[in-house]
């Protein structure tokens, strides 16, 4: 988990797309790290728990479709 403010959180869908661009080239050359990723933004009404969790929904997401990519690839 990371929690970003300032620049980074003005830049953070850049920052994702940056990732998860380098994650989805080391799965499919199967060199470097995998990193699945999800963000989710905190709304006013929201507690971090419901933030959290649909972070977490994204990163898996995420992770499938790397997963799918390379069955014989080890995500976990």
């Amino acid at each position: 988990m990371v929690i970003i403010e300032g620049e980074d959180y003005l830049n953070r869908s850049d920052l994702l797309a940056q990732l998860c661009k380098i994650s989805l080239k080391n799965a499919t050359t199967k060199d470097g790290v995998v990193i699945a990723a999800g963000m989710s933004i905190k709304h006013k009404s929201e507690d971090f728990n419901s933030v959290f969790r649909r972070a977490d929904e994204n990163m898996y997401v995420n992770k499938k479709e790397l997963k799918d990519l390379r069955p014989d690839y080890n995500l976990r």
